[in-house]
């Protein structure tokens, strides 16, 4: 129980300090930060995962991204770090904004984890039972393209 508080405490630590740098990543780099959220309560034999993986959940979430007029003429940069339910029957549901960017970006990102298709979800004694899953949207003019 203690090491999964340790890890919970580390996955936070690194988001922030992720948001105070505000990284720009490379047009083919897939950043490597999506991440599984852990309930310290559950224990969990697999975790949810996008169907294709985690390279194809960035790829599909820039491939929907629409950089809004507004962040676009701003130049706004950045990123909105979520938080998406993962049930049972594999439905994403309740997306939640862990860190804002924009209210245009955080309607954008919100727009877009409507549109994620079903994920694997994830099994506790070889039942599928409800998770969390953490990600980002980037806000990023170099490896998204406006629409």
């Amino acid at each position: 129980m203690r090491i999964i508080y340790i890890f919970i405490l580390f996955l936070f630590t690194s988001c922030s300090q992720a948001f105070n740098k505000q990284q720009v990543t490379e047009e083919n780099e897939i950043p490597q930060d999506i991440t599984v959220l852990i309930d310290p309560v559950d224990q969990f034999d697999t975790f949810a995962e996008f169907p294709s993986g985690k390279d194809s959940l960035v790829n599909f979430i820039n491939q929907k991204l629409i950089i809004p007029d507004q962040l676009a003429n701003d130049q706004t940069k950045g990123r909105v770090y979520m938080r998406i339910k993962i049930s049972e029957r594999a439905k994403v549901t309740n997306p939640v904004i862990i860190r804002s960017l924009s209210k245009e970006a955080d309607e954008e990102a919100l727009r877009i984890m409507k549109l994620l298709p079903d994920f694997i979800p994830a099994t506790r004694n070889d039942k599928p039972v409800t998770s969390y899953y953490g990600l980002y949207v980037d806000f990023n003019y170099n490896t998204n393209q406006r629409c």
